[in-house]
């Protein structure tokens, strides 16, 4: 699994917490279908972890530059990766179940 997603999963892995990412904040480019843009391998895209308080902040300055920058989700102490849509949740990725790299924080 790669692109977003991936590195969201093993983003949230590697700092021992969960994550939940809202398909509808996710907007691929025209034509792309999303479950492709969500696995792609962008190598010029970018996961941040951002404080709530400084979302905009951070938003405006790539924006202020030309990039596209936009909260996609949240992370959470639950030790799970969910897909969200609306007010349905799914199960991506459970840690406690399955390591996904193995690369958890103590």
């Amino acid at each position: 699994m790669a692109g977003m997603v991936g590195t969201t999963v093993m983003l949230a892995e590697s700092s021992g917490i969960g994550a939940a990412i809202d398909l509808d904040a996710l907007t691929p480019p025209p034509g792309v279908d999303l479950v492709q843009w969500l696995l792609a391998f962008m190598s010029y895209g970018f996961v941040l972890a951002v404080p709530p308080a400084r979302l905009e902040a951070v938003t405006a300055h790539f924006g202020a530059t030309g990039l596209c920058a936009a909260s996609i989700g949240s992370f959470q102490e639950e030790r799970r990766v969910l897909l969200c849509r609306g007010e349905e949740r799914a199960v991506l990725w459970d840690f406690i179940s399955r390591p996904f790299v193995g690369g958890a924080a103590s």
